[in-house]
């Protein structure tokens, strides 16, 4: 499902994550699995070993997309003004970029969450 306020399918990277990049012990990966054959006399002709593991990176951006393909967020014109408001007396550059990187807001109503609730990114509690 690609919404008309989105470059990606929505639905489709949620469920590429959930499916795919899951790795059974723990953790998200790049790809699903991907086998390299190793030369082994002893044991076997070829040993395979899997060289898509989870890491903390992969782990990251993959909740990330999650999160992304998850809500619609947009800049809020009152919320960044309550950000240039907290600097009393302050104003130039450094108001002006906390104003914009602080102003993001979520749609309420917009969340597109793939399958149960459980698989919801929250925001974290110290943002709001």
């Amino acid at each position: 499902m690609v919404s008309p306020d989105s470059f990606f399918n929505r639905q489709a990277l949620q469920e590429y994550i959930l499916l795919a990049g899951q790795h059974p012990a723990g953790g998200l990966r790049d790809k699903p699995h991907k086998y390299i054959r190793l030369f082994d006399s002893k044991l076997h002709p070829y040993l395979w070993v899997s060289c898509r593991n989870p890491d903390a990176y992969h782990t990251a951006y993959c909740i990330s997309g999650m999160s992304a393909a998850q809500h619609h967020v947009y800049p809020s014109p009152a919320r960044r003004e309550e950000v240039r408001a907290a600097w009393e007396g302050e104003d130039g550059v450094r108001t002006a970029v906390f104003a914009e990187a602080l102003c993001w807001t979520e749609e309420d109503g917009t969340s597109h969450i793939v399958g149960s609730a459980v698989n919801r990114v929250v925001r974290d509690s110290l943002l709001s």
